[in-house]
């Protein structure tokens, strides 16, 4: 059964995909806004994938897939009832998550996104529980603020990697971490 697709369906064409999808059937872990749930991945390309979801978040959701030790954050470029087409921050190898290579993956090293998709979830983690305690916010507001650059750091070279583009929000960053360091 197919589920109903909205007139504004916003799913590429064939054609208009950047890369080759690969077919599978993979369970990975997606979380939207805190709310975690497993999912099916269906297809997958370096760049994006079709998950099957019981959760319905809605096209420009800001998203996270984790499969064991690989994690890559992405955007929901459109939905239906329950499938969703992610578009990934940052390229992934197809192989890997199809479970595929794992003598090389131990030998090779990490992706990079990777790394830094962890590290950042991580990091935001920990941001979101310091922030809940209002006597934290309020004793400790300039670490809070390095916490935040951090965190946007990471993620502006993480959509830098293998990219010549989004040089002038990296250097931005650069600039306000150094400011950062010199704060007490």
């Amino acid at each position: 059964m197919s589920p109903s697709v909205p007139a504004t369906d916003d799913r590429p064409t064939a054609e208009q995909r950047r890369a080759a999808r690969s077919s599978m059937f993979i369970t990975c872990t997606l979380t939207l806004k805190g709310e975690q749930a497993q999912v099916r991945v269906r297809n997958m390309s370096p760049d994006g994938a079709l998950v099957e979801t019981p959760l319905a978040p809605p096209a420009g959701s800001l998203v996270r897939l984790v499969r064991g030790t690989l994690v890559v954050e992405g955007k929901v470029a459109w939905a239906t009832e329950r499938h969703v087409g992610l578009r990934f921050s940052s390229p992934v190898t197809v192989p890997l998550w199809m479970g595929r290579l794992q003598e090389q993956a131990a030998l090779a090293p990490r992706p990079l996104g990777n790394d830094l998709s962890m590290t950042i979830a991580l990091l935001e983690t920990l941001g979101d529980e310091l922030t809940a305690s209002p006597a934290t916010v309020a004793e400790h507001p300039v670490a809070l603020q390095k916490l935040d650059i951090a965190v946007q750091l990471l993620r502006a070279l993480q959509l830098q990697e293998g990219t010549e583009g989004r040089l002038g929000q990296l250097e931005t960053l650069r600039a306000a971490s150094a400011e950062a360091m010199r704060w007490r």
